[in-house]
């Protein structure tokens, strides 16, 4: 070897020794990142896993609520079409009631219209005979 190799050889040596401690190094740092990374996915596989049971268990909670509520909805629409009959027997008896009340009425204005006529005519049948025992009296 010449001797101007010779003089290189430990520093080339010592920066190869460098380069194989720094990859070394690196080396170790990417496998500790690796194992903290797959301890990270664990751990989010598992809150994941958690929060798809919670999910699930939600899924049934408003399953079993959307069926209480159509129940309920169902009685109540039941309750409300028999309110609905209930009132339409009530306007057909109201409106019922409601011309037997106008049938009475004009029975009641025809008997009194008959006692009206009846009495008026009798009074002035009285005043004729008044006038013809009396003599004609004034009227306004």
């Amino acid at each position: 070897m010449s001797g101007q190799a010779q003089m290189w050889m430990p520093s080339v040596f010592a920066l190869f020794g460098t380069l194989l401690v720094v990859l070394f190094t690196a080396w170790l740092n990417t496998r500790a990142l690796i194992a903290q990374i797959d301890a990270l996915r664990a751990e989010m596989r598992g809150e994941m896993s958690t929060l798809r049971a919670e999910m699930g268990t939600f899924r049934g909670e408003m399953g079993t609520l959307r069926s209480e509520l159509r129940g309920e909805m169902n009685t109540l629409r039941g309750e409300m079409s028999t309110l609905r009959g209930e009132m339409s027997t009530l306007r057909s008896e109201l409106r019922g009631e409601m011309n037997t009340l106008r049938a009475e009425m004009k029975q009641c204005m025809a008997e009194l219209e008959m006692r009206l006529t009846s009495q008026i005519t009798e009074l002035a049948h009285r005043v004729e005979r008044l006038e013809e025992q009396r003599g004609p009296i004034l009227r306004p």
